[in-house]
Order: structure tokens, then C-alpha cells, then sequence
């Protein structure tokens, strides 16, 4: 038998799965003859997890859902079609535009290792940093996998409402919850899959816990989701050792439910968290039918369940089939409607934001690489990435202020002068910053975070009026530095740290007819803003201050003595200049 394969490989390659056949624009339905060895529940009863007489496996639950409600895989019917000329025709949702600031709980059971991001994948890449700390933590892949891990997870000081009312000082205007990971495991109480953060580990519905904090704080509320690629990022999990004393020993990607019978797990098939067993490999099998169906009933649950204002897809476009297949281009094959699965998801969920909101467009959705035809129906993300000049339409950076995942107490965190430089980066080019705080596996912020937010929240309680319902001014930034690229961090071997900015790093916005320049770092001496140039000026006032600043327009720009007074803060400084 060849490495990567197990007998129950052989039974699910047998199984055929049935067409899909499209019954509307908006309807579509997935064949059921692919779940026929599943024994499906009656009628009138729900599913039971870990129930031995229906099983617990996705295919029985889908089934199960199929017999009793026939219209299941249907989306939502309205004014918006799955293209994206039909989704473009949308009002852009103003208080997104308005906000700037957002705060990220980007936060799972891949915490509980202390060893970052990518855990649950690099965990079984044999020689590997997370394969080394794993063996040392909880022993071999093949006896300990990430499905124990996520058990472990139990979040004892796991408080909503606390991290709500920290999002709030901090001056954000939008919380976002992560819903699922690479790791497939869903943190809130999923109807389609059995491993989730209410069956196991903490027990507790963490999305629907932050949803109810958020909205009590009056903050926009949305969710990540990031399993689009579990498909492929799983595959070492079905690996083995190749020279070390377990070489050979399948890891616990290929258990079976079988295997879990008198374990903790029993009832629970590892096949759902892992992926069923496939061909890997960037050349690998495409995802089943049965696969794709399971994630459109998951996110589409998650979509109805807590209504998000946000949905933040964690796509690269264009995709790569390994790693992430839902497609979010327009249909151009109704015979291969089940890789298009995206497109029925945003479908749905501008259909249903509609009808929450009377007819209002209040829905973000957002996706990173994009394509000029969705510029007016998706949000454009860059993750820790920025543009070289003003993106007309508005867009989001994701950063976080450590790594994206918890790493340990040893672990470094951003200074709120980093933040607000960012935050000042990020809007002078029309975005939004979406700032993830580190959580500690027990749900408690990590290291000096909530200090820095608070600080933050100051600067922003100064100096807010050149950051919320801001515009981008005619140019960007003047001065010396400014945050590079990736693209250019790769091409000029660039260390990829923020620089370190001087009196002449400014950035600009706009707000009701006034100029803010933002000062990076704070002037000790003289300095000129020469972008404004051309403008007629009428006053310039440092704001948080009371001391009036002395100024004089010449043909060279705008030249400002320095402050004299104490200010609130040591951030950067904001001057209001306005126009006659």
C-alpha cells in the first residue's frame, strides 16, 4: 500500500457522487447519492453528536438535513444575482467607509500550542519547528494529532464582554470574531460541523459570545473565515516520518472513527476536522462535491445565525486548487457549479444583509487580490502589505500586533506609536486598519496589548477628526520614509520593519473642508509642509493643544514652528489646517 493512503481511502473513492443540478439563479441542490452508506436520521429528529446508532460524520449530517428540508442548499432569493455585475450594482456601505479601525480576535485552539501561526499543518512536517515542539509537548503526531490539541483548548478566562469594552476605549468602531481557521475547526455552534467549540474544548459558542459583546458596546460586528483552503493544507497530516524511529507510522490524519471507539473522541470522525483522504499535492484530487456542499452549509449557517456586518474571507486571488478552491468569479459552467460555491455565499449574503436592513446596503465582504469587475461589490484586503500610492476605492490592511497567533510570554507586542503610524499609514491611502490582538490560549490579552489599545484610544479621543470619516487628500505623505511594499521588500532585501520616521514624515486627510497633516514624530525644530503648496490657508491649529501655533505660508509651502506646550501625548502630532 503506498504512503498517504489507508483502506478506507479505497471505500470513498468508489463512492459516485451525483450532479448538481441548478433549479434557479438562486437555488441549487447537490446530489445525495454520494451520502448513501450514511444511515440518515428520522425526520423529526435533529442530529446528536457522537450518537453510534446515526454517526456524526458531515455526510450524515447534510443528509439528514436534505431529507427533512429539500430546499437546503438553497441561497437567498432578492435583487442580487451570483456575478459580479449583478453584485456591483450596491450602495458601498458608508459606515465602513467612516470607521478606519477595527479590532481582530483572531484567536482558535492553534493558541494552545504557544508556537503561532500554521501549527495545526507544520505540526506533522516532519523536522520542522512546530513537528520538534510537538513532539516535546505532547509526543508523536501518530498518538497525539491536532485533533487532541483542540480538546485541550478550554478558554477558562475567555471574557467578551471585557474585549468588547477594550475594542471600545481603544477607539475601533468594528470587532471581528474568527470564525474557523486553516484548521477547520468552527468556533461557534456549527450544525455542520461536529468539531466545534461548543462539543469540544471550551464548550462555549465564542462567535456567538462576541456577537452579543459587540453589539452591547454599539460596535459593527464581524466574522473571519478561513477554511477555503483546508482541502490541501491538511495533506501533511496523512504523512509520516520518514527516518525517525515512527517512520512509516501513518499520522492521525488517516484515523477513521473507528479508531476513536473508547477514546474521547468517540462518535467523532477525524476526517471532518482533516479532510477526507485524497491525492495531495498542488497536482493533487480536486475537492468532492460532498466537500464543497459541506462548506456552503457552514458559512451559510454562520451567515444566518449571527448576521454579521463584515464576512472576511481569507482568499488569495487568483486561487490555487491545493490550497484554495471556492471561486469567486463569475459561473461560466453550470456543469461545475459545486467549485463556484463562493459566488452562491455572497449571493446569499447580500441578499439576506438587504432584508435585515430594510433595503439598506450595510454588508462588507472582503477578499484579497481583486479583480476590477468586483471593485464594487468586494472590499479589497492586503494582509501586512501596502500600496505605493491612494487606492481609490476603500480597502483594509490586516496586521497584528504579534504574531497571529499566540506564541508564549516571551512573545514581543507593537508600541501604540506603531499602531498609530500604521493607523496614519493606512488611511492617508483610503484603507481601513483591521488590528489583530493576541489572545492567550485561555482567552486573557497577552503581554502589554491592552495598555498600548488603551493609549491608542487617547490619541484617537485627540486626534480622531483626521482619522474617522475621513477622505485621502490630493497626495499621500511627504518626507523621507514611508512603509514599503512586500514587493519591495523582496526585490530590495529589505528588512521588513516599519522605518523610523522623522519631523518630515507627514501624512494627509481631509475631513469637512480641513487639511490634517499628520506628523510622524513629533517636530523639535522648524519643518515645512510643502504639499499643501497652492493652497489659501487661514489657520493651523495642533489639535489637543491649546497653544496657538505660529505659522507663515511662502511659495515653498507651509512653514510651522514648533509647539511649545505639553501635549497629551508623545505619538505622532496632528495639525488642522484650514482653507479660506
Amino acid at each position: 500500500m503506498h504512503s498517504g493512503q489507508h483502506p478506507n481511502y479505497m471505500i470513498r473513492k468508489r463512492v459516485r457522487i451525483a450532479s448538481i443540478t441548478l433549479i434557479t439563479v438562486t437555488t441549487f441542490q447537490i446530489g445525495l447519492s454520494s451520502f448513501a452508506q450514511q444511515k440518515p436520521l428520522p425526520q423529526n429528529v435533529s442530529p446528536v453528536w457522537g450518537s453510534a446508532k446515526y454517526g456524526t460524520t458531515q455526510a450524515a449530517i447534510t443528509t439528514a438535513d436534505s431529507l427533512k428540508n429539500k430546499s437546503q442548499m438553497a441561497v437567498a432569493q432578492g435583487d442580487f444575482q451570483p456575478n459580479w455585475a449583478s453584485l456591483s450594482q450596491r450602495n458601498f456601505p458608508e459606515w465602513f467607509q467612516n470607521a478606519k479601525f477595527g479590532i481582530w480576535a483572531h484567536w482558535g485552539p492553534q493558541a494552545v500550542p504557544c508556537y503561532g501561526d500554521w501549527y495545526a499543518r507544520n505540526m506533522y512536517v516532519e523536522n520542522h519547528g512546530a513537528y520538534k515542539a510537538h513532539l516535546k509537548k505532547y509526543g508523536h503526531p501518530s498518538e497525539f494529532g491536532y485533533k487532541d490539541v483542540v480538546n485541550t483548548w478550554k478558554a477558562d478566562k475567555f471574557d467578551a464582554d471585557k474585549l468588547a469594552q477594550l475594542t471600545k476605549k481603544a477607539g475601533a468602531k468594528y470587532f471581528v470574531a474568527l470564525a474557523n481557521h486553516h484548521d477547520n475547526f468552527d468556533c461557534w455552534n456549527s450544525k455542520y460541523q461536529p468539531w466545534n467549540s461548543v462539543n469540544i474544548g471550551p464548550k462555549k459558542d465564542i462567535v456567538g459570545l462576541f456577537k452579543k459583546a459587540a453589539t452591547k458596546q454599539g460596535l459593527r460586528f464581524g466574522v473571519s473565515i478561513h477554511n477555503i483552503n483546508v482541502w490541501g493544507w491538511y495533506d501533511p497530516c496523512r504523512g509520516s516520518d520518514s527516518t525517525v524511529t515512527k517512520a512509516g507510522i501513518p499520522y492521525d490524519g488517516l484515523q477513521t472513527i473507528a479508531d476513536g471507539k473508547g477514546k474521547w473522541w468517540e462518535g467523532y470522525d477525524p476526517s471532518d476536522l482533516y479532510g477526507p483522504p485524497h491525492k495531495g499535492g498542488q497536482e493533487g484530487e480536486q475537492p468532492s462535491k460532498a466537500f464543497m456542499k459541506n462548506w456552503l452549509l457552514r458559512t451559510k449557517d454562520l451567515i444566518d445565525t449571527y448576521q454579521p456586518d463584515i464576512l472576511e474571507f481569507d482568499q488569495w486571488w487568483p486561487s490555487n486548487i491545493w490550497r484554495q478552491w471556492v471561486k469567486f468569479d463569475d459561473i461560466t459552467d453550470a456543469n461545475e457549479v459545486g467549485n463556484w460555491v463562493g459566488m452562491f455565499i455572497l449571493q446569499h449574503y447580500f441578499n439576506q444583509e438587504r432584508k435585515w436592513h430594510k433595503g439598506a446596503d450595510e454588508g462588507i465582504i472582503t477578499l484579497k487580490g481583486l479583480k476590477k469587475e468586483s471593485l464594487g461589490a468586494a472590499t479589497l484586503v492586503l494582509e501586512r502589505d501596502y500600496s505605493k500610492e491612494i487606492i481609490p476605492n476603500t480597502w483594509q490592511l490586516e496586521e497584528s500586533m504579534g504574531d497571529w497567533f499566540y506564541q508564549g510570554e516571551a512573545a514581543k507586542y507593537w508600541s501604540a506609536a506603531r499602531v498609530v503610524t500604521t493607523l496614519a499609514e493606512t488611511v492617508c491611502r483610503n484603507g481601513n486598519l483591521l488590528l489583530n490582538v493576541v489572545l492567550r490560549p485561555d482567552g486573557s490579552v497577552a503581554g502589554n496589548q491592552e495598555a498600548t489599545l488603551l493609549e491608542v484610544g487617547r490619541w484617537l479621543n485627540t486626534n480622531g477628526e483626521a482619522i474617522y470619516g475621513s477622505k485621502p487628500y490630493k497626495v499621500m505623505s511627504e518626507g523621507p520614509h514611508r512603509m514599503k511594499t512586500r514587493a519591495e521588500i523582496k526585490e530590495e532585501h529589505l528588512p521588513n520593519t516599519p522605518p523610523v520616521y522623522t519631523q518630515e514624515d507627514i501624512r494627509f486627510t481631509t475631513n469637512k473642508g480641513a487639511i490634517y497633516a499628520i506628523v510622524l514624530s513629533q517636530p523639535t525644530k522648524e519643518f515645512s509642509i510643502k504639499s499643501v503648496v497652492g493652497e489659501n490657508v487661514s489657520s493651523v491649529e495642533l489639535l489637543g493643544s491649546k497653544e496657538k501655533v505660529n505659522w507663515k505660508q511662502t511659495n515653498d509651502g507651509l512653514i510651522v514652528q514648533p509647539f511649545h506646550s505639553t501635549i497629551q501625548t508623545e505619538l505622532a502630532v496632528v495639525y488642522k489646517i484650514r482653507l479660506k
